[in-house]
């Protein structure tokens, strides 16, 4: 694998170049490393930098044209239970979601900027959004992933004084891996290239991982957690950095009674497992847990 790539990203719309981007590979963390493409199971997976470098441009093109930022924040609904959308379902997990498959469980109920009654949609909880005005009851806000310019009820809206994020960690769901990304000067540095593995559809307790432009909120040296369908606690995860509700980028997974960590599963890298969190080598998350910094560092989940 060669030790350093240059990528030159152009992004056209009717035949007018937009943006450029540079990407370089100067990896600080070189355990478990990926190679830009791998075989898995006979088929070719790989590092996805076309995507990857097309929404870096758009989310720098967000952060360009507006001033102030925030993250809609609603974990385990202390904000409030969001009302019903106009239309909804009852999903696979018993649990209600909008039109477009996201949860009012921790969700952020988003308004149309006329006078309904009733939220158009959910927002998760963790999203990155721009302030455009304040009001009494809604703030205006520009979503980071959800296209429009929505109202909100203003005690879901977290203010952070980040104007750039410099550091960003992409999650691949497709080929199961994930890379650390920093920009330096002008140009985009990967720090790291590890495999992975996210959330699983699997009813009642296992969720996927929720696609998403979200905001570092919080870590944790252990994220405990429970016995499925339980309130027993069942171990821990260690170096555990949540983005969205309770979904983690975090190591190996220790169940009780074992209390040593466990470096690495050779599961990671094969197929969708987890509990909607992001499992680390228990190293690589350590890297993630001192690297990233709360408020400042974006977590993007792709397919």
């Amino acid at each position: 694998m060669k030790k350093y790539i240059l990528l030159i990203l152009i992004i056209t719309t009717f035949g007018t170049t937009l943006y450029s981007l540079e990407i370089k590979k100067k990896i600080s963390f070189k355990p478990y490393s990926l190679d830009d493409t791998y075989a898995y199971k006979g088929r070719v997976r790989c590092f996805q930098w076309d995507q990857i470098g097309s929404i870096i441009d758009t989310i720098s093109s967000f952060l360009n044209r507006n001033e102030t930022f925030g993250i809609l924040q609603n974990y385990k609904n202390k904000i409030g239970y969001p009302p019903l959308t106009k239309e909804y379902i009852i999903n696979s997990y018993n649990s209600v979601e909008d039109n477009y498959q996201t949860l009012r469980h921790q969700g952020i109920p988003l308004y149309s900027l006329f006078n309904d009654e009733s939220p158009v949609r959910y927002s998760r909880d963790g999203s990155l959004v721009s302030l455009i005005s304040k009001g009494k009851e809604f703030d205006i806000i520009e979503h980071a992933y959800i296209k429009g310019i929505w109202r909100v009820p203003k005690q879901y809206f977290h203010p952070i004084k980040a104007e750039k994020f410099n550091k960003i960690i992409f999650i691949d769901k497709t080929n199961q891996n994930i890379t650390a990304m920093e920009f330096v000067s002008t140009v985009w540095h990967i720090k790291s290239m590890n495999p992975a593995t996210t959330g699983a559809f699997k009813p009642p307790y296992k969720e996927e991982t929720p696609n998403g432009i979200y905001v570092l909120q919080n870590t944790k040296p252990k994220m405990f957690f429970l016995r499925d369908g339980t309130d027993r606690i069942g171990g821990f995860a260690p170096y555990a950095s949540r983005f969205c509700g309770g979904a983690y980028i975090h190591g190996i997974p220790v169940n009780y009674p074992r209390k040593k960590f466990i470096e690495y599963s050779k599961t990671l890298g094969t197929i969708p497992l987890s509990h909607m969190c992001i499992r680390n080598a228990t190293s690589h998350a350590k890297y993630i847990y001192d690297w990233g910094k709360k408020n400042k560092t974006l977590i993007i989940i792709i397919e």
